[in-house]
């Protein structure tokens, strides 16, 4: 069967068929909010935030994975001045293990969780470590946040962490002479929304990846055999520089004339 990924007007559409029938199935591919830079080339983020609002998929308990739509905007200063936050030593452990206190949880696609790993490369992942933000098969391997590809042991730099009542902040400053930071809303209507603030991205960032990263168990389409398989079938990169143009899953058959 032919598989072919289209897109129109902003939506992708993976169309499956022989095309040579009147029958033509299509799913609308979800938005993976993933982008690969090479090196130097993430400074295009300089001076931008990107939202991401969760779609209303949440039942009671977050058993339903959720979908994510991404606002883009300009911001030239951290939202959150972290001058009195608490640092973290990635000498000592790396990944970093945030615990956060009793009866506060991130949600990220669906699933909640009590303890996140920020690492020396930019990443923040959700439960366990995550895998690496160098390529795309690192990025989908766990369920982690690619903030930006860089090295704070190489690079030094500052990196870290304050927990509120409202959110989660996290902050590497100065890392090889990029600024950014990453904000986990917690209540009222921004609850189980992001931010990644970027005010300022140096030429310094290695080749890698900038995203929400996910794995086997979100592959949206279901009938991709594997993380090599999705990558090379169904995987889309996303403009991270423009607002996502849809966020939901579907599919449906299409009439189409002899």
């Amino acid at each position: 069967m032919k598989r072919t990924i289209l897109k129109i007007g902003g939506v992708i559409l993976l169309l499956t068929g022989t095309f040579t029938g009147c029958i033509l199935g299509f799913n609308i591919l979800p938005e993976y909010h993933t982008q690969e830079f090479e090196a130097g080339q993430a400074t295009r983020l300089g001076g931008k935030q990107i939202y991401f609002t969760s779609e209303s998929f949440y039942t009671e308990k977050l058993t339903r994975p959720a979908h994510y739509e991404r606002i883009v905007s300009e911001q030239s200063a951290l939202p959150v001045n972290p001058v009195d936050h608490q640092v973290m030593d990635f000498s000592v452990a790396d990944p970093f293990a945030l615990l956060l206190p009793e009866g506060t949880e991130v949600a990220y696609y669906g699933w909640l969780y009590s303890t996140l790993y920020i690492a020396s490369d930019g990443t923040i992942a959700f439960g366990t470590p995550g895998t690496g933000n160098g390529n795309l098969a690192e990025h989908f391997s766990s369920f982690q946040l690619s903030l930006l590809p860089v090295d704070v042991t190489a690079d030094g730099g500052r990196v870290s962490y304050a927990i509120y009542e409202d959110n989660i902040v996290i902050t590497f400053e100065n890392v090889g002479g990029s600024t950014f930071q990453c904000e986990f809303f917690l209540q009222g209507e921004q609850r189980h929304d992001m931010a990644f603030t970027y005010p300022n991205v140096g030429r310094n960032t290695r080749s890698g990846v900038v995203g929400l990263g996910t794995d086997e168990r979100n592959f949206q389409l279901g009938n991709d055999a594997g993380l090599e398989d999705f990558l090379e079938r169904s995987f889309v990169e996303s403009d991270l520089l423009m607002d996502s143009q849809f966020a939901n899953t579907g599919s449906m058959k299409l009439g189409l004339g002899q």
